[in-house]
Order: structure tokens, then sequence, then C-alpha cells
């Protein structure tokens, strides 16, 4: 790598540095100036206060890398750039016989590196701290207890309950509810407490019913339900102690994998929803460098006095942007257009945008 290279390199680091944490920085201390309270609602002390807030924002700082990203990354590219506008490097470049358009390579191959680390963030770290990341302020140490969610499995069997624990994968006062097609009859049964645990003969995944209120009929269950001999109760299902617990916008923090074998699950409420998520992944990584591209040439041309109007109009086609890939997305779930178009819609609306304005770039 040259000198220049290395030069133009760093510069877009550093200014992606800058823009990320000034911008993260305010929305924490926006977001903390809210929920301070929220953090400090036991009255620990201050010590346990700071744990939680640094733990808190530490995780979350993930998702923000993942929604800011593109912008930033533009932000960064168009600043580095502007800098070398402003100090005339770009008329030293074109003296030692390098073409502006050569220029470019660092700060496009800065821009790769960071679509490949928002592909890593989005794929591997967002999964795995999932639970974490859908945490309520209060509840970053995981000592709450939960308000679980309605589920229902691939036998159209309902799960509910009042509380869940985490420590023992623990339900408390649950309802259960057969349809005729697995019990013979409508049947619901009640219990006090439920375990999320392997069946005890056969290790498929379920729930151990414990403390039912009332005799149950098992005789038409097909193995669906069972009496165990210590008199407890076994429901074999697909529903997790995960499921149970889980937040409404638990998909933003799935990987694209869990999301595909989530259409494959025949219980899904919203799949057109999932569908849109997965093509909007897929195309992801191309649209991030567009935007940078359409950034550019606002910024590499020889009028100085129209580089910050170029500026402003380099982030109004952001924000059309966004809003373009937002509407596609609604109309997506709603079933008025086809996953896979809404999509490839910024991308068929803003490259041709970005294939005019290249020529503009000063050589």
């Amino acid at each position: 790598m040259k000198i220049m290279d290395r030069h133009l390199f760093m510069s877009f680091v550093m200014a992606y540095v800058i823009c990320f944490v000034s911008l993260v920085g305010l929305y924490v201390i926006i977001d903390l100036f809210a929920n301070a309270d929220e953090f400090f609602e036991d009255h620990a002390g201050s010590f346990v206060f700071i744990r939680r807030v640094a733990k808190f924002y530490f995780l979350h700082s993930f998702e923000y890398f993942a929604r800011l990203s593109p912008v930033i990354t533009m932000i960064a590219a168009m600043t580095t750039l502007a800098n070398l506008h402003r100090h005339n490097e770009v008329v030293a470049l074109l003296a030692a016989g390098i073409p502006t358009k050569r220029a470019l390579m660092p700060i496009l191959a800065g821009t790769l590196v960071v679509i490949g680390l928002g592909i890593v963030n989005r794929e591997w770290i967002l999964p795995r701290y999932s639970e974490v990341l859908q945490r309520l302020h209060e509840d970053i140490e995981a000592d709450h207890v939960l308000l679980p969610t309605m589920c229902i499995d691939k036998d159209q069997v309902l799960f509910r309950a009042d509380h869940a624990f985490r420590e023992d994968k623990r339900l408390e006062n649950v309802n259960v509810t057969f349809p005729v097609e697995v019990t013979g009859i409508l049947q619901e049964v009640h219990c006090i407490r439920a375990y999320n645990t392997p069946d005890p003969e056969t290790g498929e995944p379920g729930w151990l019913l414990v403390d039912g209120d009332a005799p149950v009929d098992t005789s038409m269950a097909r193995g669906k339900l069972r009496q165990l001999p210590d008199g407890k109760l076994y429901v074999r299902t697909n529903v997790s102690f995960d499921d149970m617990i889980r937040r409404p916008n638990w998909k933003s923090f799935a990987s694209t994998t869990e999301l595909v074998k989530l259409l494959q699950r025949e219980e899904i409420k919203d799949p057109q929803d999932v569908r849109v998520l997965v093509h909007s992944r897929l195309m992801d990584p191309a649209l991030h460098f567009l935007l940078v591209l359409i950034g550019l040439p606002f910024v590499l041309q020889w009028e100085r006095k129209n580089v910050f109007a170029g500026i402003a109009v380099a982030m109004a086609l952001c924000g059309a942007f966004f809003v373009t890939g937002s509407m596609a997305s609604y109309f997506a779930s709603h079933g008025y257009i086809d996953a896979m178009l809404a999509a490839w819609v910024p991308l068929l609306t803003f490259g041709p945008i970005a294939m005019a304005l290249f020529p503009r770039i000063g050589t």
C-alpha cells in the first residue's frame, strides 16, 4: 500500500470513528437522561449504576453500529475527500499523474471493510447477544420477572402464562389449549408451574407441567400430551422458553439463517414480514456501497464554493434513499409488492442516479 493510500485510508477510519462516537454519544446522553431512573430504581449505589449503564450501552453499541453504519460511512467518505479538496491535495495528486478516481480506491476499500464488519456484526454478534439486547433498561441484570407472550406451535397448541423466570426457564400460572385435532376435543390444561426441559424418556423438547388443577384426558393426544408416572404432565412442542419471552423486535437481532429457519416453521404469524427482512439483509451490502457512491461526486468537483451545497444535496438524496427503502418494505410487508422487488427498489431507483453523477468527479 502506497503512502497516499495509507494516508487516505487512515483519514477515512478516523473520520468514521469520530462520526460514530459523536452520533452514538449524543444518542446515549439523550437516552440516559430519559431513562436514568430505570437503572437506579432499586437504589443499589453509584458503582452498580455505572456498571449497568456501561453494560447496557456497550452491548447496544453493536445495534447502533448496524443501524447507523451506512450513513456514517457516507459522511466519513465525504469528509475525507472534502479535507483532501480543502488542502489542495487533489492538485498535488493530479500533478503527480494520479487520476482523481484513483484516489477513491482507499476510500472504497475502507467502505468494503466497514461493510464486512457490518456483516459479521449482523450475522454473529447481534444474534449471540439477542436476548440481552431485548432487555429493558431496568432489566439489564436479568433479575426481573418477565411477562411472556402467547405462542402457538406447529400443531396449533396455544401456550399462555402470567410470569416467566430466566434462572430455571420456568413459567407460572400456565394455560395450554389443545385444539380438537390433537386431543379429540377442545381442551385447556392449567398448571401452577411449567419448565422448559427435554422429555425424560425420549429427549424431545417440550414443557413439564407441574401442579395441574384438574384431571386431564391424554388418551387421544397421540404422544403430544402424556402423563408421567409421578402424575405430572409433559407436552411435546417446538415452543421454547426463548420463544415465550421474546419481545416484538427480536427479529432485528436474529441472523439471516435464523430468519430462513423461521420461514420454514408452519406456525409463523407474519411470513411476509420475515421475507422482506431476509431479502433486505441480502441487499444491504450493495445498498451500503451504493450510498457511498452517491455522495462522492458532490465532494470531488472543482467548484469549491459549491462543495457545501453539494454535501447538502447528497444528504437530501441519502434521506430520499432511506425513505424509498422504508416505503418499499412497508408495501411488501402488506402484500402490495413482492418482497424481493422491495429489496431491489432502492438499487433500481438510485443506481442510475449514482451512474449519472459519477462522471461529475473532476479529473
